[in-house]
This record gives C-alpha cells, sequence and structure tokens, in this order.
C-alpha cells in the first residue's frame, strides 16, 4: 500500500523531529485506511476533515496506549459505593483513568475498546487491579474499617491464558485476601454462551473472589445472568434506575430484585444515583446499596486517604 506515496521525495522520511516523523506515519496509516475503503466499497474516495481528524484521534490513541499502561500512564480514581441503611463506605470501584499528553482525558468508554481490539486488554486489567489492591493495603494502614474493592474485567480478558493464575499473584502480592475483590463483569456481553468464560468465573470464585454483573438490565443475558453465575453482586444500570423513577411496572421490577437479592443473598446496587429524589424512591423498595455523584465523585486514591475526607 505504500505505493501510494512513490512520489514523495526522501527528504520528508528525515527524522527532523518528532512531530514530523508521527506525521509520516499517520499519513502512510492514513493511505493504507483509504486503500481499504477502496478495496472493500469498489472505488476512490476523498475522505472529510472531519473524519480525518478522527481518523488521527484513532491512531494517537493506538500509537500511546500500550505505553500508557507499561509507563503507569493510566492511573484510577476511585468512587464508593454505600450502604443505605448506615450511609457508610461498603466498598469502592476502582475506574481507569488516563489523560493523554497531547489530547488531554481520554474517556474509558474511548480506550477500552480500543485495549481490546489491540489485545491489550489484559495488561490493562491487570494495571487496574495492581493500583487498585495498592489502595487497599494503603487504606488498611490508615483507617479500621475494612471495605472491600469492586474491579472491572473485560470478557475478552477472562479468554486469556493463566488469567486466573495472574490476578491471583496480584492480590498475593499486596498479601490480600481475594474475598475483599468483587470482580465487575459487564453484562453487555453475552454471558450465557460463553461456557469458557463461566469456567473462570466459577475458578475465580472457587479463590475467593466476588463476581458481580455490572450494568444489569442494559445488555443482552439479563435475567438469565442471575441463575448461570454464582454471582456475589448486581449493579442496576443508570438508565434502568433512572427509568424507576417514572416508570410503575420499572419500579416493580427492581422491588422484585430487591426481593430475589435478600432470599439469594446477592446484593443490589444502583448505579447512577445523583438526586435526593432517587435516593428516597431507591429506599421505600429497599435496595441496600446505591452509587452515584449524590453521594460521592471519583476521586484520585490520595484524597481518599486524607483523614478529614472520611
Amino acid at each position: 500500500m505504500l505505493e501510494a506515496y512513490s512520489g514523495i521525495s526522501k527528504e520528508a522520511y528525515k527524522p527532523q523531529c518528532i512531530p514530523c516523523c508521527r506525521q509520516v506515519g499517520l499519513k502512510v496509516k492514513k493511505a493504507s485506511y483509504e486503500q481499504s475503503l477502496k478495496n472493500m466499497i469498489g472505488f476512490d474516495m476523498t475522505i472529510d476533515k472531519r473524519l480525518c481528524s478522527g481518523e488521527q484521534r484513532h491512531f494517537e490513541i493506538t500509537d500511546s496506549l500500550i505505553n500508557a499502561i507499561k509507563e503507569c500512564g493510566i492511573h484510577i480514581a476511585l468512587q464508593p459505593i454505600v450502604e443505605v441503611k448506615s450511609g457508610e463506605i461498603f466498598s469502592f470501584e476502582a475506574l481507569a483513568r488516563w489523560t493523554h499528553p497531547i489530547m488531554g482525558p481520554i474517556s474509558p468508554d474511548e480506550f477500552i475498546p480500543i485495549a481490546e481490539h489491540l489485545g491489550h486488554i489484559h495488561a490493562l486489567g491487570l494495571e487496574v487491579l495492581s493500583q487498585a489492591c495498592q489502595f487497599l493495603t494503603d487504606y488498611d494502614k490508615l483507617f479500621e474499617t475494612r471495605p472491600m474493592i469492586n474491579i472491572n474485567i473485560s470478557v475478552q480478558q477472562l479468554t486469556y491464558p493463566n488469567v486466573v493464575e495472574d490476578i491471583l499473584n496480584i492480590v498475593k502480592m499486596y498479601h490480600l485476601s481475594p474475598e475483599r475483590i468483587v470482580l465487575e463483569v459487564t453484562e453487555s456481553y453475552p454471558l450465557d454462551g460463553g461456557m469458557k468464560v463461566n469456567a473462570v468465573l466459577e475458578k475465580l470464585n472457587q479463590f475467593g473472589f466476588k463476581l458481580s454483573i455490572d450494568d444489569f438490565g442494559a445488555g443482552m443475558s439479563a435475567i438469565t445472568s442471575l441463575f448461570n453465575l454464582p454471582l456475589y453482586q448486581v449493579k442496576l444500570d443508570k438508565k434502568l434506575v433512572s427509568e424507576s423513577i417514572v416508570s410503575q411496572p420499572c419500579l416493580d421490577f427492581l422491588t422484585y430484585l430487591c426481593g430475589y437479592g435478600r432470599k439469594e443473598g446477592v446484593q443490589i446496587v444502583a448505579e447512577g444515583v445523583e438526586d435526593e429524589m432517587t435516593v428516597s424512591k431507591l429506599k421505600e423498595i429497599t435496595i441496600p446499596y446505591v452509587q452515584g455523584y449524590y453521594m460521592y465523585r471519583p476521586q484520585l486514591p490520595h484524597w481518599w486517604l486524607t483523614e478529614e475526607n472520611m
């Protein structure tokens, strides 16, 4: 595909500065991308500036992500899960954050799918887990309470060889009990069809790790996941929670889930709680745990390790 650049002089490829080299790399990738489009649709086309800008951003993220993971460019923010009755922090969720040196903050919704596509998701997941364990170790030295910590784990990560051993080794390295680690699996994936994934989750559970479904009600496997996995926790999708405020059938469904949770020993957590009215409504149907901006915003680890903030 480099024949598209056969007319470019050698001067263009001199490494005069890093930005120049990067621009050349982006042009080569752009030529490859345009050739792929041509092959797919059967004719040439010109990409407009908006698409080119988006494409350049994608390539920049792609080029920078693995180095960010290896060189501690990814960091975590922590948002508590709060017990409704007592108002006490029951657990912290570790959220991956990335501030690119040029583009600034990049949303996890943008860089995590890229990490999955490039095969970096296991390395990213282990880095987040390691930082979360470090936080929990530091927290234990300062406070008497012993909260858990919730870690998001990609279904794709669960397919990696030795994933159980890798996760277990990190937790052991920090001298923590697996019982304090809650692994959140996004419910939007078809968990019920993945026997290999389910077997890995079962194995993690046997070692003591607690399992949670994240974004429950937003994805494909919903109800049947409740019966096919050894669940410790179900986190209700924020859209489902907000809809329950205005829809009685939706509220009735959450009421049923609360009853199911009490009967089966499964924690029910309402996500995306942002106002007092939502908290009051959730109290009425006895939702035991909540998470959202109304209680606490995500903060960096050192913020939570300061006594006046706790």
